[in-house]
């Protein structure tokens, strides 16, 4: 395996044009404030309208608290891809990860298993077609969803220029359609939302408070898929890592003041289990619950679709071109978008949402695929300082290799307690699926390794501009 690619210095990189996994780009690369777009509209999603009501249920008025620890739980999950980023570029995203830092075999499994992140695409246009009927109960929600899902199937073969631009209109709509509820609510606020010694305050005792993070911390953390970016910005290891750690904020403010006006305004058994909605209709005159709704839940769902596709694209091109898949799936449009690739990604996210399966339901069934994944991320990202030492020595969140291998520890400590919190909703046939499907994607691994048709290029650039073999 080689690491390719060598530059002179970070701004050098910003003028190429790559020709490799992440080349979406051809002329304008990504700068600071649309990476921090794309990672803060790949993070908030639905979560933010239907969590906090389940939340509150477990915590009452604390689910603000329980919020802002959830951000914070989640950063430190992070932690990993923050180092990963301002060290590496990676022209293949999460792929070239894994080549790099875990190994052919290890990448070939990674790639195969990430299929089951494509599934969360249908349930995007799922809950987007819950809005929209609820706005318009004539409008039948599946059909609704398909049509979400197909407009940015259709635009994000434009190409990652325009996703960025379109994306950086969207944040704006989405935080203005947050904050009219917020301004509402906070104008109707009840103090007692602030009084930790409140008998509304803590109402499931540690264990709910601790509960409602844990089911609030699956909304704080995609932000990490930023890394996937590498070969499409500006000065990657600066900017992506830059983009990580300001989303922590905007997470911060968004999330926990629109947790405080729901759990704040309207008695507890009015709000506790219901949707952010239910403070909307409350408090907003028609004109402005409608520009609550596209602001707020269309939005939130809108700016996840508007960058997912660009970014799931990303490994699997770079893995066909290491010949992990046939190569022809990975070819693009005069625009530079892998449509192959993302037709592929379409169909996984439409057609249960054109045969009404239960897409949830599939999601759950993949979810220690999905745990397992941040796993390997994790052993990738240990072998960082050891296989790229100049690039560790440079990096701009260089620490001394203890603290580095000490908070490595602890994100995987973080993360093992969301699988134990998790592990009581999983049953013994989600278990058996999970496990045979990181089976098949083991085997194919090995199978194709053994064709001779995989060559691995990681295709990563260290920030010091050398290449460590």
């Amino acid at each position: 395996m080689s690491v390719a690619g060598k530059q002179s210095n970070a701004g050098a990189a910003g003028a190429m044009v790559s020709a490799g996994a992440g080349g979406a780009i051809k002329k304008k690369k990504l700068g600071k404030i649309d990476l921090l777009s794309l990672a803060i509209g790949q993070t908030i999603g639905a979560g933010v309208i239907t969590m906090i009501g389940p939340a509150i249920g477990l915590t009452g008025r604390s689910v603000w608290l329980a919020y802002l620890a959830a951000i914070l739980f989640g950063a430190v999950i992070n932690i990993p891809f923050f180092f990963l980023g301002s060290t590496l570029r990676l022209n293949g995203g999460q792929y070239s990860m894994m080549a790099a830092l875990g190994g052919d075999l290890t990448a070939g499994m990674f790639t195969m298993a990430f299929i089951a992140r494509m599934l969360i695409i249908g349930n995007f246009g799922k809950a987007l077609g819950i809005y929209v009927n609820s706005l318009w109960p004539s409008i039948d929600s599946s059909l609704a969803g398909i049509v979400a899902v197909t407009l940015f199937y259709l635009f994000s073969l434009l190409g990652l220029t325009s996703i960025s631009k379109l994306q950086n209109v969207m944040v704006i709509v989405l935080i203005a359609g947050l904050g009219i509820l917020v301004a509402a609510g906070m104008s109707n606020l009840d103090m007692a939302v602030f009084d930790f010694r409140g008998p509304e305050f803590f109402t499931g005792g540690a264990g709910g408070f601790a509960k409602a993070m844990f089911l609030l911390t699956y909304s704080t953390t995609p932000y990490y898929f930023t890394t996937n970016y590498g070969a499409a910005s500006k000065n990657p290891t600066r900017d992506i890592p830059w983009a990580m750690i300001m989303t922590v904020p905007f997470l911060i403010l968004i999330y926990v003041s629109v947790a405080i006006v729901n759990a704040g305004t309207l008695p507890l058994a009015d709000v506790a289990g219901q949707p952010l909605t239910i403070i909307a209709r409350t408090y907003l005159n028609r004109p402005l619950f409608y520009a609550f709704m596209i602001g707020g839940p269309f939005m939130v769902i809108l700016t996840t679709l508007n960058a997912v596709f660009s970014n799931f694209s990303i490994p699997f091109l770079k893995a066909s071109e290491d010949g992990w898949l046939p190569r022809w799936i990975g070819k693009k449009n005069s625009r530079g978008a892998p449509w192959v690739i993302m037709l592929f990604m379409y169909a996984v996210a439409v057609l249960p949402l054109i045969m009404r399966f239960d897409i949830q339901f599939i999601v759950n069934n993949t979810l220690l695929v999905t745990y397992a994944l941040m796993f390997f991320s994790y052993y990738a990202i240990w072998q960082l300082p050891k296989k790229f030492p100049k690039d560790w020595a440079k990096s701009s969140l260089h620490c001394p290799k203890p603290v580095f291998y000490g908070l490595l520890v602890c994100t995987m400590a973080a993360q093992c307690s969301i699988i134990i919190y998790a592990i009581n909703e999983l049953t013994v046939p989600v278990v058996v699926i999970s496990i045979a499907a990181m089976a098949i994607c083991a085997g194919y691994a090995i199978l194709r390794k053994k064709t001779g048709k995989v060559h691995v290029n990681a295709d990563v650039i260290g920030v010091s501009g050398a290449t460590d073999e």
